[in-house]
């Protein structure tokens, strides 16, 4: 089989890694082996993760990402189910709460976190993390002008840039996980980010 055009090489990369991961786990991940599954060469993956923990958080990043969006339908549903003003703030509450304390979710922050930075300074996996990241927008901004549309949120709020301050605000809870305790930080995140969700 032909290599794969250097558009695609990261991602043939990023495929195989999470297929593998998901095989074998992080123990058992064999860089050997994803770069001959993804038809690709040493220095690809070089290029494009710097080298085997690049590549784990690159592959459980979108891994996270496909996850996320696997959960649009489910969430879609639930915000259907929100009725009031009150209902809806109380729901993202319960986000914010979750982002905050479950260990799961920690870990997948985490992850993301990692996977931003790894990727500063590496345009094609920036490129691939922000058309992602895009889709990840797009399916809060979906939630959010459903709700609009019923009349129980803000109508004039954008609800693009707040879908982005909202990530912006559970990714930055990251940074103060040393010296700020949970309870602390949703003390003032929750009422942040509710208030421009309020009706006038």
């Amino acid at each position: 089989m032909p290599p794969a055009p250097p558009a695609t090489v990261a991602q043939s990369i990023l495929d195989a890694a999470i297929v593998h991961l998901e095989k074998f786990g992080i123990a058992g991940f064999r860089t050997e082996q994803v770069v001959k599954d993804a038809h690709a060469s040493h220095g690809s993956l070089r290029y494009h993760f710097t080298n085997r923990e690049g590549l784990i958080r690159a592959a459980e990043y979108e891994r996270y990402l496909r996850l996320g969006m696997g959960e649009r339908t489910e969430l879609l549903e639930m915000m259907d189910q929100v009725a009031t003003n009150d209902e809806f703030c109380g729901f993202i509450a319960a986000q914010l709460t979750r982002i905050a304390t479950d260990p799961e979710t920690i870990k997948m922050r985490h992850a993301r976190v990692a996977v931003h930075a790894n990727a500063l300074d590496r345009p094609q996996l920036m490129a691939s993390i922000n058309w992602l990241q895009d889709g990840y927008f797009t399916t809060q901004t979906e939630v959010l002008e459903r709700a609009q549309a019923r009349g129980i949120i803000n109508p004039d709020l954008d609800v693009y840039d707040y879908a982005a301050f909202l990530h912006g605000l559970a990714l930055g809870r990251t940074f103060t996980e040393g010296t700020v305790e949970p309870d602390a930080w949703l003390a003032v995140a929750i009422p942040a980010a509710t208030a421009p969700l309020r009706l006038p």
